[in-house]
């Protein structure tokens, strides 16, 4: 079994391994980029957002019609979402 002492270097030696050169975009960032696109593409209509709780958990469930519903989706939405998928999805080239 290895060392607290051994684990902690090896930590930090890889800290930095497999991360790009430069600054990811933030969420903030990327939802701006594809909100204004998807806007400007799309007359979006968001019925019922004054249902939606401003905090704590919810869950959304829409039909899933085309690969662009969770970039439409983020933009219809003002709240950071996070998404649910098949463990098949990782194991594509494209997000695996």
């Amino acid at each position: 079994m290895e060392s607290l002492m051994d684990t902690l270097v090896d930590r930090r030696a890889n800290k930095n391994a497999g991360r790009i050169p430069f600054p990811a975009p933030t969420y903030a960032q990327v939802r701006c980029f594809f909100g204004g696109l998807v806007r400007a593409m799309y007359r979006l209509e968001v019925v019922g957002a004054d249902r939606l709780p401003v905090t704590g958990p919810m869950v959304i469930a829409p039909n899933h019609d085309s690969v662009l519903d969770g970039i439409i989706l983020g933009a219809a939405i003002s709240r950071e979402l996070r998404f649910l998928g098949k463990a098949e999805l990782w194991q594509s080239r494209l997000l695996g």
